[in-house]
């Protein structure tokens, strides 16, 4: 499948949150960090060439460069949260040469847990400093829920 490098979001460096609603878009991918919460309903999604089906309190987690796409959900809603680079400095720092084994939280009660700190970005607080402690507990959290491994490097 054909994905779309989005250029343009390389180049935005603000946070992305939207909430309450059905996300919807093309294979793509970027540097960036995307989590999505799932609100309501079953959410959609293919992860790097695989589709998943998301339940509410699941947290999907897209790493850089992995290709992703949305489909259209009926009756389901999530918080998006596209994170800019300049507020991952320290978790490409720790973790550029790591690759998560699975990118879906999918443990209700912890998801559950960082529903507030989903919330808390998506009530747009201008707050610099509180945006960032939101976003280094998010990643955090969820890579101690999420397996890691080392990036495999592959040689042609």
């Amino acid at each position: 499948m054909l994905a779309e490098y989005e250029l343009a979001r390389e180049y935005d460096e603000r946070l992305f949150v939207s909430a309450n609603t059905d996300h919807e878009n093309a294979p793509h991918f970027h540097r960036k960090l995307e989590l999505m919460y799932v609100l309501e309903g079953e959410k959609k999604v293919m992860y790097d060439n695989v589709d998943y089906t998301l339940k509410q309190d699941q947290i999907l987690l897209v790493d850089s460069y992995i290709m992703h796409n949305y489909y259209k959900s009926e009756n389901s809603k999530q918080i998006l949260v596209v994170i800019p680079n300049h507020l991952l400095k320290d978790y490409y720092l720790l973790y550029s040469n790591k690759r998560f084994k699975n990118c879906i939280v999918t443990n209700k009660y912890e998801s559950q847990m960082l529903k507030p700190t989903f919330a808390g970005l998506a009530s747009r607080e201008s707050n610099p400093l509180l945006n960032q402690g939101r976003i280094d507990l998010l990643i955090g959290q969820i890579i101690e829920l999420l397996i890691i491994k080392d990036r495999e490097v592959q040689f042609d």
